[in-house]
């Protein structure tokens, strides 16, 4: 079951848990539509302490997420350089308490 800590969600959802946006209809009110995918969401592990992982994700996701959130931030940092911008212009909003990045695992079922 999805989580939350603050503004920052995590955990397990089910098939049909969801709903998707197709082509930003749900926001005409015209249609919405069941996602039929099931998705396990980690949540950056230095604000979001209370996430409980499933045996043997915890050993896999958590790398995963701190791995690509340092690659993240090395793109940032080349975009920002290729701009000639200030060197923390894009970055500061991904580090720190105010950022809301998650990592999805997602399946869709056959």
């Amino acid at each position: 079951r999805l989580g939350q800590e603050g503004e920052l969600l995590f955990g397990y959802a089910a098939v049909g848990a969801e709903k998707a946006d197709i082509a930003n209809l749900s926001l005409t009110g015209e249609h919405e539509f069941t996602d039929l995918m099931e998705s396990f969401q980690v949540a950056d592990p230095a604000f979001a302490t209370n996430q409980i992982l499933p045996p043997g994700l915890q050993d896999a996701l958590i790398p995963l997420y701190s791995n690509q959130q340092e690659l993240g931030l090395e793109l940032l940092a080349l975009c920002v350089e290729s701009l000639d911008l200030p060197k923390d212009y894009f970055s500061k909003e991904h580090v720190g308490r105010q950022h809301r990045t998650v990592q999805r695992i997602t399946r869709y079922p056959a």
